[in-house]
């Protein structure tokens, strides 16, 4: 019998549409983002081409002026950091298509 090296625990993730029971995609993935998902073989965080973007999704001067345009408590707020963020992303994924 050996002890455990970590506390267990419990976690649910919610449903989210386009999961089935043959590929939950969007709850598997959740668990990788939060290093909860210890199944998958070392090679499939390795393996591949990879682009990687380093350095923040917007610039201050962006963060500035939407958080001037919109209050702390409002949607719009985290809507609007978040269209530019997936600009980034939809630009970076043409890129790598781009370059195979």
């Amino acid at each position: 019998h050996e002890q455990p090296q970590h506390q267990p625990i419990t976690v649910h993730f919610t449903f989210q549409f386009g999961d089935t029971k043959e590929y939950p995609h969007g709850k598997r993935q959740r668990a990788r983002e939060a290093a909860l998902w210890a199944v998958d073989p070392p090679d499939y965080y390795s393996k591949g081409t990879f682009l990687r973007l380093v350095g923040p999704l917007y610039s201050q001067a962006q963060r500035v002026a939407v958080e001037r345009r919109f209050p702390e408590w409002s949607p719009q707020r985290h809507m609007a950091l978040d269209a530019i963020q997936r600009a980034v992303v939809r630009d970076l994924l043409a890129l790598s298509r781009a370059l195979g």
